[in-house]
């Protein structure tokens, strides 16, 4: 593949992309300094890993079914190549997202993870998307994830090939979280997608979701989500509830 291929948008976000990448091997050539008598935290690949997985009734990404209202498992993996970038992929069971037989959706993807402060965390990921068997939805995409005060959420997200059709599009949500009672929880996020296909109206789309969290690495949530126009790309964006629980290991 080469940058020819790419529109505008997704070969900035690679250009951007590879500077923080510069940017991140750069300073990891630069061990803190540690108190003495004591060790500061290292800078060096030790591959460690790390994973999420998440088991749902019902697959919705950026408000759209990915798994016709039946249960699906994702899961990532991500290998520690420094203080603050890591390699990896995440996977999916996807059906019915396309006339073709896919039945699989896996991104392989870089991560940088930068700390602006204690209180202002991002993610920025570019992907490689890959669908099997069929090639129609095949793609790149640079996602930016934004965390400030473990309560407010913004994400950015571009993709080359929205829905098959070989044209880009953007995507912005943001959310709230709010923290009940003890290990109960609630959030709720608003995204907007806009895309240039012909016959497709660029849509708003919900989630609100309960969330019980007994421990810190697992969650369980139950909530519902839809789309502001639920009759276009085959009634995928009508409004449905979900169960999921999240395992981080």
């Amino acid at each position: 593949m080469t940058t020819q291929c790419l529109p505008a948008s997704i070969k900035n976000s690679l250009i951007v992309f590879i500077i923080l990448c510069s940017f991140s091997v750069a300073h990891s050539q630069k061990p803190p300094v540690a108190a003495k008598g004591k060790e500061g935290p290292t800078t060096t690949p030790n591959f460690s890993a790390s994973g999420l997985a998440v088991l749902t009734s019902h697959f919705v990404y950026h408000g759209l079914s990915m798994s016709n209202k039946n249960p699906a498992l994702n899961a990532q993996l991500l290998l520690n190549m420094g203080s603050q970038f890591k390699l990896g992929f995440w996977g999916s069971n996807i059906r019915n997202v396309t006339n073709s037989d896919d039945n699989f959706w896996v991104q392989y993807q870089g991560v940088i993870v930068i700390d602006f402060s204690k209180d202002v965390k991002s993610y920025l990921t570019i992907a490689d998307n890959r669908f099997y068997t069929s090639q129609q939805r095949n793609g790149q995409s640079f996602n930016a994830n934004f965390e400030i005060k473990n309560k407010y959420y913004l994400q950015l997200d571009f993709n080359n090939n929205f829905e098959g059709t070989g044209l880009g599009s953007q995507y912005i949500n943001g959310g709230y979280l709010y923290k009940w009672k003890g290990p109960w929880l609630a959030a709720g996020y608003v995204g907007y997608t806009v895309q240039k296909t012909d016959g497709v109206n660029n849509y708003i789309d919900v989630r609100l979701e309960g969330i019980y969290n007994p421990l810190p690495k697992m969650k369980f949530k139950a909530g519902i989500t839809g789309t502001s126009d639920s009759g276009q790309i085959s009634g995928r964006g009508a409004f449905t509830y979900f169960f999921s629980g999240d395992f981080e290991f």
